[in-house]
């Protein structure tokens, strides 16, 4: 079995993860072989080679592939604030504004304020792009719950207080509403200053950033989400008669 892992400079931001899944794949048997993103298209790929490397190399593998949505309709009300896809322009001062799935590399999350940085980002960006506007809230700690076939495999805090655990009733409530979208998927949580358990936001396990897995579980779970994706958007299959496998 060989697994493909990104080949990244070992001080880029995203180091850890593929190490990470490099390590995890290693100890489960497979072969690991390290990619440059130019070379990924020449591979003789299939549902039994994960690949992890990105956005970017999930596109060049399976181009037809569509993220999970970030705010799923079923937590609606664990958001605890308002959330609209609007137009770029339409996002108002104090709101937090991010790319929409299909745009996740369009620009970097952050909340429009009346700084020169601001309007500057929002001016490089074409108007009829749609973006997510938030409600910006106060969160004193926000945790990723990875999820893989159903199961919690752990909870990691990546930001503000270690001690302001999220209701862990709540998390088993939210898991349960959206484990039909995918194999696996990492579940970002955080406590709000009044207290409460809040949705950040979902991100598919296809490109899910590392706060502390076990490596082994890590890889195993991104291997399972990797061959359900292939099923569902390879090449391949959108060249059969029977057209897309739904999962």
């Amino acid at each position: 079995m060989t697994a493909y892992v990104v080949d990244a400079d070992p001080i880029h931001e995203n180091s850890v993860n593929y190490f990470s899944a490099a390590l995890g794949f290693y100890r489960l048997g497979y072969f690991v072989e390290r990619y440059e993103l130019s070379a990924l298209s020449s591979f003789s790929l299939s549902e039994e080679t994960p690949v992890f490397g990105g956005i970017e190399s999930i596109h060049t593998v399976l181009p037809d592939y569509t993220g999970l949505p970030y705010y799923p309709p079923e937590l609606a009300e664990f958001m605890h604030r308002n959330v609209e896809k609007r137009l770029i322009g339409e996002v108002k001062l104090g709101e937090f504004f991010k790319p929409a799935e299909e745009d996740h590399k369009l620009f970097s999350p952050r909340v429009k304020d009346d700084s020169f940085d601001s309007d500057l980002l929002i001016s490089r960006i074409p108007p009829e792009t749609a973006v997510f506007a938030v409600q910006a809230v106060k969160f004193v700690s926000e945790f990723r719950v990875y999820v893989n076939q159903g199961e919690v495999l752990d909870v990691c805090r990546y930001k503000g207080n270690p001690l302001q655990f999220p209701d862990t009733g709540t998390i088993a409530e939210m898991v349960s509403r959206c484990a039909y979208y995918s194999s696996g998927f990492g579940l970002d949580v955080g406590v709000t200053s009044e207290g409460a358990t809040a949705l950040v936001e979902l991100n598919d396990f296809c490109c899910l950033g590392n706060y502390g897995l076990r490596a082994i579980d890590y890889a195993r779970a991104i291997a399972v989400r990797w061959e359900e994706a292939w099923n569902q958007f390879s090449p391949e299959l959108q060249n059969t008669e029977s057209g897309r496998r739904e999962i």
